[in-house]
């Protein structure tokens, strides 16, 4: 059987396409990783590279197995890392994101309940743009994080699960002009500050989303700031109705009674996470936890 030891000499050697740089970030001699890839071609009578003036590129044999030793590697971190938190009977650290909608949401509720019942547990939550936790995600930063599914770009690394569909709403001040009418159409809402999310570069791009994600003119991804600016001005917020609430009457949104042909968008939240890779104990507990709340609301 191959040695992880060799896996891991394999995926570096195919990551920096330099045995020079490859050796410096493995910590070992230039000369013992040459033999260690030499080793494993010629025990199966394979070439997994090719050495060339422009450094060293893959085979398409090599481009196999490096996707093979990379799920082969994270098996086994997932195995270490979970051996290690049953032998100590802890959970350990969890690492996870969020994107502000989410947050606005779940954060509050899911804090509190590690707080109440694991009291061991070291978190680490994050809250940022879908983007950044992508390159969180794929550095092994944060284990997980939910965000709706239309920001996620479409790596072949990141696996997707539903979580919940989100209703989103039309939130105003009390006492906004619209608020008298009994039936608000979207052309009413021309001449009228509409706040909204930032949307992904993919996206824009794409010109994909809902036409008020698109019509919005002032954008933020800050929800506190924004339900903040609804507040002061005759601005509409685009965002789930769940967020309106403040400390007291005087500070909580309304939504706006929107006309029942006027269609509004919908956020499907997702988790996301590493293809191939296991959760920890934490992480499946608090997802667990996470769905409860999602079919509670």
């Amino acid at each position: 059987m191959i040695e992880t030891r060799k896996l891991r000499h394999i995926v570096a050697l195919a990551d920096t396409r330099s045995y020079a740089r490859a050796a410096q970030a493995l910590n070992i001699s230039q000369p013992a990783l040459s033999r260690s890839i030499q080793s494993v071609e010629q025990r199966f009578g394979v070439r997994l590279f090719d050495r060339g003036r422009r450094g060293v590129t893959l085979t398409p044999t090599g481009s196999q197995v490096l996707g093979e030793a990379q799920q082969l590697l994270r098996d086994a971190e997932t195995l270490e890392r979970n051996l290690k938190l049953l032998g100590s009977s802890k959970m350990g650290d969890l690492s996870f994101g969020l994107d502000p909608l989410a947050a606005g949401i779940f954060l509050p509720d899911a804090l509190a309940f590690l707080g109440r019942n694991y009291v061991d547990l070291h978190v680490q939550a994050v809250v940022q743009v879908t983007t950044v936790m992508e390159r969180q995600l794929l550095a092994h930063e944060i284990e997980f994080f939910i965000t709706p599914g239309g920001a996620l770009s479409d790596s072949p690394l990141i696996a997707r699960e539903n979580l919940s569909s989100v209703r989103v709403a039309l939130l105003v001040r009390r006492g906004h002009p619209l608020l008298g009418r009994d039936g608000v159409t979207l052309a009413d809402l021309t001449g009228y500050p509409l706040i909204a999310g930032n949307l992904p570069e993919h996206v824009k791009r794409t010109g994909g989303g809902h036409p008020l994600w698109r019509a919005a003119t002032i954008r933020c991804d800050d929800y506190g700031l924004m339900r903040d600016v609804a507040l002061r001005s005759d601005a509409i917020w685009l965002a789930c109705p769940a967020l309106a609430s403040g400390p007291g009457e005087e500070s909580t949104l309304v939504e706006l009674p929107i006309d029942q042909l006027t269609p509004l968008p919908r956020a499907e939240l997702v988790v996301a996470s590493l293809k191939g890779l296991s959760r920890s104990p934490s992480a499946a507990m608090l997802l667990a936890k996470l769905k409860a709340l999602s079919a509670d609301g």
